[in-house]
């Protein structure tokens, strides 16, 4: 990854990595108050981990591949523990997805085992674009105090509950008062 890790820090002008050694604890369970367990990925520093500030990415796009490599890998590198967890019913995560509805519980439940993992330092950062944008704003009234920003990209904070309703097999979500289908993957489907 060392020649992906060079091309990404090219591309976004990034600053030189404090190391690009990394580990990666794969599939770690995260309980929810129902007894569902969603599936997570942490990402931090081979060496010193332990103890950095950490970021969580909440998605339902995945947590390897592409979305780890572009997301939590130049976070990881430049002194970050990432956590991106799967969303409900999304990349081996338990449960049926139902965009929006279950995000706020799943969310808090989160922020709840994050803070209380001994890995954990004493900071927490919410990060994502689209839907990883809108899970944060679904707790963003109750945050923990270890919460020290949120940084929602490409998103919308104005969404309801009934903005995305299963139609014809198939989600179609509303923003802005505009219809709008994601594409069809094989996978869960979401809306962002």
């Amino acid at each position: 990854m060392s020649l992906m890790s060079r091309v990404l820090q090219r591309q976004q002008k990034l600053s030189e990595p404090q190391t690009r050694r990394l580990r990666v604890d794969r599939n770690l369970l995260v309980p929810m108050r129902d007894g569902v367990d969603l599936l997570a990925d942490r990402w931090a520093p081979r060496d010193g981990g332990d103890g950095l500030p950490t970021a969580l990415i909440r998605s339902p796009y995945g947590r390897s591949g592409l979305y780890g490599t572009l997301m939590a890998r130049p976070l990881a590198e430049r002194g970050y523990q990432v956590l991106i967890q799967s969303a409900r019913g999304s990349f081996g995560s338990g449960g049926v997805m139902d965009p929006l509805r279950q995000e706020r519980e799943d969310g808090l439940d989160t922020l709840d085992w994050v803070v209380k993992e001994p890995w954990f330092g004493e900071a927490l950062v919410l990060y994502g674009a689209s839907y990883m944008g809108m899970v944060q704003w679904a707790v963003a009234d109750s945050l923990p105090a270890q919460v020290k920003a949120m940084i929602p990209v490409v998103t919308e904070s104005a969404l309801t509950r009934s903005s995305c309703a299963p139609t014809a097999g198939r989600w179609r979500c509303r923003s802005n008062g505009a219809p709008w289908s994601p594409p069809r993957s094989g996978r869960s489907g979401c809306c962002g």
